[in-house]
């Protein structure tokens, strides 16, 4: 099924204290999802998202995505993509992933567990030319050293074939249904994310 997207003050709310509230709501018997975006490219770099929510407890039947997006189909919109879902799929967890589009071909996507994240997190990747390095680790503070007990999953990507270009793509935030009607009404239908940051390569 497609997916119906609303803004601010439907399902999109900007906080008193700054932070950011994507959530999923019922308007004239549809379900809306929450779609954020930013209007300008960024480039190289390290883009990092701050979550408050703790993502293993999103309701089964959403998506959360955190992802670069671009109208170029023929490059798989040099997307990449951060996600937490359970895809639906009430029986098994929520579990994150790290996507360079296309997902589908060998070495593109890896999953990981969220038992180790019990609050909030950042979620991070840093763009090069020839490489994306993800990052995730417990709370807000800088980046953790290597072998850190802080840190939730690293993973490198290094396909130059496939490697997005950052001249096209912007930065995309949303919450939505995972091919599903309405949600399982098992989970959390909202999530707050404090912050995105933007770090220019030097």
């Amino acid at each position: 099924m497609g997916n119906r997207f609303a803004g601010q003050d439907l399902s999109v709310f900007l906080n008193p204290d700054k932070s950011l509230t994507l959530t999923l709501s019922r308007n004239g018997g549809l379900w809306y999802g929450g779609e954020a975006s930013l209007s300008r490219r960024l480039g190289y770099g390290i883009y990092l998202f701050r979550v408050r929510t703790r993502l293993s407890e999103l309701d089964p039947n959403l998506v959360l995505g955190l992802f670069t997006y671009s109208p170029f189909e023929k490059r798989a919109h040099d997307e990449i993509d951060i996600e937490f879902s359970a895809w639906g799929q009430q029986q098994n967890p929520v579990l994150g992933q790290y996507v360079v589009q296309p997902y589908d071909s060998d070495g593109h996507m890896v999953r990981f567990d969220l038992g180790k994240s019990d609050g909030p997190a950042t979620y991070s990747f840093a763009w090069d030319k020839d490489r994306i390095e993800f990052l995730s680790w417990k709370g807000y503070g800088p980046q953790p050293l290597e072998g850190s007990p802080s840190i939730l999953v690293a993973w490198s990507y290094s396909g130059r074939k496939d490697m997005p270009d950052p001249r096209r793509a912007n930065i995309f935030m949303n919450l939505y249904l995972a091919g599903k009607p309405e949600p399982a009404g098992s989970g959390l239908v909202a999530v707050i994310v404090d912050s995105f940051e933007f770090i220019k390569k030097k």
